[in-house]
């Protein structure tokens, strides 16, 4: 339930920053700004202006003083993961400033996300006036935890009405209020379904994710969950429904609930012998279990019955990739090529039988390089690269190709130094900069790779160059670069661009 804590945190957050508690003077106008963000849920966008603000006030001592110091601190640390640091942050303020109820808001989100629910709910009970239904979700949570899910329910379906009947007591037109009682009603109906969902009672769960997809589509796992659902309530009036069984065994696959997904996979195949979509499937729950000999007998069973193309093919590609990585590439290859002539242009198998043949050959190390990058195996990636780059050092092309693997693998040191040696990679050594917090040397990266850009690079390297100057708080700058970046409408960030200068204007 983490990124419920976190769905929380950050929308309680909203209301500290609505309340009339920030500082003015010469950091207002980024204060004004990151409350504008907020209200527009870009909260990278709002973080970058808290920190501009921050900067320009750490000149002021009075600053140091004064509870919100301790606040904001608290809260940037929090967004970048730190949650120890912001608990530390956040408590010295609560000590030197008691009263000061919007740091115990924050305080009781991160505790909440570290699933210390007795400190968060201490922390939630010092904030005045603040019961539109935070306690009763934290004790749905903390019951949820412990699988209590009658409890979780009782729990969950009173914060629910509580957070549906009530107003928040502050800025009751603000556009932040709007915003935290939809996230909060969303993430409450998310975890009531997951307790309806673990309790059996599908139907209420089934009611609850349609809810929570109505307001979200996009929804981390919503499609799973329903998945599940609907498959319970279709095998409680056909229980030996085979594609059921197995659309649950999916649903639980993609949760990772290995145990009951070989139950409801195994279950369909029993009903249904030549099923081949189960078979595959089940090949692919023991190939993430690492038991790869069931997996490869799975996939074989597949590739014998040959009764549906499509499933073939999936079949083909899985066994062809784990015969690779277990080093029979012969294998590999002929799996693939009979995959391939079922159907030609499938992306996947011919990646796969490109790396194998790069295998076969063990030849062309850049070339498998960049056949591992292609499909995402960045440690292969990196081996190859290393021996191709043993035997020509000089290849600026493979160099840059390396840096962007180091780079994915989160790797920035190891990145830094390839890029380097590479005349093409002033734009990656620009965003590696800006990830250490090196802004002025992030943005002369940027400038340089700006000045020797073609017209198909330079669409990335003023969005980042924007941001350069943005994080820098030279918003004048910022407003011109992302105004450049606004002419090309067909950029998805294009509108993330015109929301960034209608707030910074």
């Amino acid at each position: 339930m983490k990124k419920t804590c976190a769905f929380v945190a950050c929308a309680l957050v909203l209301l500290c920053f609505f309340t009339g508690c920030l500082p003015n003077g010469e950091a207002d106008k980024h204060f004004e700004n990151a409350l504008e963000f907020m209200d527009l849920q870009m909260l990278k966008e709002a973080v970058i202006e808290l920190k501009n603000g921050m900067r320009i006030l750490e000149k002021d001592p009075s600053f140091a003083k004064r509870p919100e110091q301790d606040l904001l601190a608290g809260f940037v640390l929090f967004t970048e993961g730190k949650n120890q640091p912001a608990i530390d942050a956040l408590e010295k303020g609560v000590k030197k400033n008691p009263d000061f109820w919007t740091s115990y808001i924050l305080l009781s989100s991160i505790y909440l996300q570290e699933k210390d629910y007795k400190k968060a709910i201490v922390a939630l009970e010092k904030v005045p006036a603040f019961d539109y239904g935070q306690i009763e979700f934290i004790k749905g949570l903390q019951a949820f935890d412990k699988r209590n899910y009658k409890e979780s329910i009782e729990h969950l379906k009173l914060s629910k009405e509580q957070f549906s009947a009530k107003s928040l007591t502050f800025n009751q037109e603000s556009g932040a209020q709007a915003f935290i009682k939809k996230g909060a009603n969303l993430m409450v109906e998310y975890l009531l379904g997951q307790a309806y969902c673990n309790a059996g009672k599908y139907f209420e769960a089934k009611t609850c994710f349609e809810a929570v997809k109505k307001t979200n589509p996009e929804f981390i796992g919503i499609g799973s969950d329903l998945l599940l659902v609907n498959s319970q309530l279709g095998l409680r009036k056909d229980p030996k429904d085979a594609r059921l069984l197995n659309s649950l065994g999916w649903a639980y696959f993609e949760k990772k609930d290995w145990d009951n997904a070989v139950h409801s996979i195994s279950a369909a195949i029993v009903l249904s012998p030549s099923y081949s979509l189960a078979y595959n499937n089940l090949g692919r729950v023991f190939y993430e279990k690492e038991e790869y000999d069931k997996a490869i007998a799975y996939f074989n069973k597949v590739l014998a019955f040959n009764n549906d193309d499509l499933v073939f093919v999936y079949a083909s590609y899985n066994l062809g990739q784990l015969l690779r990585k277990q080093g029979q590439v012969k294998e590999a290859l002929n799996v693939l090529e009979n995959g391939l002539k079922k159907m030609p242009d499938d992306e996947g198998l011919k990646r796969e039988f490109k790396i194998a043949m790069l295998k076969v050959k063990n030849m062309d190390f850049k070339g498998l390089g960049n056949a591992y990058f292609e499909n995402g195996e960045y440690d292969n990636a990196v081996k190859a690269y290393q021996r191709y780059l043993t035997a020509s050092p000089k290849d600026t092309q493979a160099r840059y190709n390396f840096g962007r693997t180091f780079l994915l693998l989160g790797k920035l040191k190891e990145a830094k130094n390839e890029f380097i040696q590479s005349a093409a990679a002033h734009l990656e050594l620009g965003k590696i900069l800006k990830m250490q917090g090196q802004l002025k040397d992030a943005v002369t990266e940027l400038e340089i790779a700006l000045k020797c850009a073609n017209e198909k690079q330079k669409t990335d390297i003023l969005y980042e160059l924007a941001y350069g100057y943005f994080e820098m708080g030279d918003l004048k700058k910022a407003i011109l670069e992302f105004r450049k970046f606004s002419n090309d409408q067909s950029d998805e960030r294009y509108n993330t661009a015109l929301k960034i200068i209608g707030v910074l204007n």
